[in-house]
């Protein structure tokens, strides 16, 4: 039977395990959508925007370890996907991108939509190339799936209307094999990780990326040396916040206990985790690092022991070689931090003011939230209150990490949901970034995505008007007029509820998670900054800050 390049690109990645696409169709890659229709093993879901095909991509990669697959036209459409591609790419994930392109005729003229594509990706992806003819489709396509999975970045692929339809000659072949030369720790530094743990008086461990899935021998480790853990945002639900020794996040996100901890620590082991909040660090601190990638080790930050090497493998190492030598008096330092985070956060989380306070809304979500359910952030002023109020158990947290991107939140949700169907899973949004890509909500409807939406309605993009004060500025440009959210949200199909009390959130909560539907919770809250920003702003009592906008340019 003939087939076309386009069939045969569909069918050898659902070959591969790229059962799931996300896109919104295009004329110049029609006979590749064409083809997703009559391959029963990849799921295509059509979206609104092509930046939402790209972020739903990448978090189906996060939350699945699996790469997924996106496509969009040639023109604006695949521009509209860098910003997943740069998410997947800063974040260590494979996405798979193909894009359509003009016939091959009309590549780098002036004819509409034409653009040189691979200059166009290369910033954001690890492989970008065009398949000029049909002999290149299997050669490219192999190498672009081995980038994308080994290197675990996003590949990007733009193939020519006319190449699409043209006839394939090569066969359907089995998986790539993968030999992945996982780096064993050299046991020389081991012994001297082993040595400084002893010796430490002080120790704290920050759990980053590198330890999901890793919770209960973190916390095993931190147990044997009486240490003290900090987490990093995107590792929140690595280890379980309600454990004593936990105090929490560091930075923007972070609070006074843990800050106080770190300050007085004279060792740190860094677990899995490339960020290094520089500024909170003794000057004169002891650090230990593990991590699988060499170029990880020592980025920014003077280490006094690298050790390279899966973390999983390392950390059995480290507790069963380290000695029962706990200075009782650190960790009774570390279980107080602990307490205070905790009681400072309960007494904000008291406040039944409406608006409602943003720790409040912490509080609802941290009582209501499964720990089974995986949770994505957008970013904002939300991410900072998510990071510091919310004390994840086991939940699997998603974010848009580095690249920090904006909108991620609702197709995140999406993409994870399709991932994982059987698991809870609830977007965290500020009105700002859910104003992006509101159109998503459609898709939630079309496709019977049960995600439960959480909308924190403010009226501003409070975080960076916090900034602006922060930095000397008049706060300009923050302030927007405030959108339904809920009367929308029904008006594409998706069950919604306004809550109108601090007291109405536990219950509204419920119902939502309960439903079994795509539902969406709009909350208004009040513009105030998270402790951390609010001490650099001299804000005093965190009294709620009104972002007014104008109805004229500024």
């Amino acid at each position: 039977m003939v087939q076309t390049v386009a069939q045969y690109i569909i069918r050898q990645l659902g070959e591969w395990g790229v059962h799931t696409a996300f896109g919104l169709p295009g004329d110049s890659f029609f006979p590749l959508v064409d083809a997703l229709a009559r391959e029963e093993s990849v799921d295509f879901y059509a979206v609104r925007n092509e930046t939402a095909a790209g972020y739903m991509a990448s978090a189906y990669s996060k939350i699945s370890g699996k790469p997924a697959l996106c496509l969009a036209d040639g023109g604006p459409g695949g521009v509209n996907l860098l910003n997943g591609l740069f998410d997947a790419t800063n974040d260590g994930v494979p996405v798979i991108a193909l894009t359509g392109q003009v016939e091959r005729r009309r590549m780098f003229t002036s004819y509409i939509q034409s653009s040189n594509q691979n200059d166009i990706f290369k910033e954001a992806t690890i492989f970008s190339a065009t398949v000029l003819v049909p002999e290149m489709a299997g050669q490219l396509l192999e190498r672009a799936y081995k980038e994308a999975v080994a290197g675990s970045k996003a590949v990007h692929l733009a193939i020519p209307k006319d190449v699409q339809s043209m006839e394939y000659k090569g066969a359907i072949i089995p998986p790539p094999v993968f030999k992945y030369p996982v780096p064993k720790p050299d046991f020389r530094e081991i012994s001297e990780a082993v040595r400084l743990l002893d010796s430490a008086e002080r120790p704290v461990i920050l759990a980053g990326y590198g330890t999901r899935g890793l919770g209960d021998a973190v916390t095993a480790l931190a147990e044997k040396i009486g240490s003290g853990i900090i987490v990093s945002s995107v590792a929140k639900g690595a280890v379980s916040e309600w454990h004593p020794l936990v105090v929490g996040v560091l930075g923007e996100a972070g609070n006074e206990p843990a800050r106080k901890i770190v300050q007085a620590a004279d060792l740190i082991l860094i677990l899995g985790s490339t960020w290094w909040p520089e500024e909170f660090m003794p000057e004169d601190i002891k650090v230990i690092q593990v991590d699988i990638n060499p170029r990880n080790l020592g980025a920014g930050k003077n280490v006094t022991v690298g050790i390279l090497g899966d973390t999983r493998e390392v950390l059995p190492l480290l507790t069963g070689g380290s000695r029962d030598n706990i200075n009782y008096q650190w960790v009774d330092e570390v279980r107080m931090a602990k307490r205070e985070r905790d009681s400072s956060i309960e007494a904000l989380s008291q406040e039944e003011m409406f608006p409602v306070h943003p720790a409040r809304l912490m509080l609802a979500l941290e009582r209501i939230v499964p720990e089974n359910a995986v949770v994505t952030v957008d970013t904002g002023d939300i991410t900072l209150w998510f990071a510091s109020h919310f004390r994840a158990a086991y939940q699997d947290v998603i974010l848009s990490g580095m690249w920090r991107a904006m909108g991620f939140g609702l197709p995140a949700a999406l993409g994870t949901k399709a991932a994982v169907p059987d698991r809870p899973v609830i977007a965290i949004c500020g009105d700002g970034g859910m104003g992006e890509l509101l159109g998503e909500l459609a898709t939630a409807a079309q496709y019977k995505l049960p995600v439960v939406v959480v909308v924190a309605s403010n009226g501003s993009w409070a975080l960076e008007g916090y900034k602006q004060i922060i930095g000397g500025f008049t706060p300009a440009g923050v302030g927007f007029s405030q959108i339904d959210f809920a009367a929308a949200a029904v008006a594409m199909g998706v069950d919604a509820a306004p809550v109108g009390s601090a007291r109405e959130l536990e219950p509204v909560l419920e119902e939502a998670f309960a439903s079994g539907k795509p539902y969406l919770v709009n909350v208004p809250t009040a513009a105030i900054p998270a402790p951390e920003l609010a001490g650099r702003m001299s804000v005093p009592g965190f009294k709620p800050l009104d972002f007014r906008y104008t109805d004229r340019p500024i």
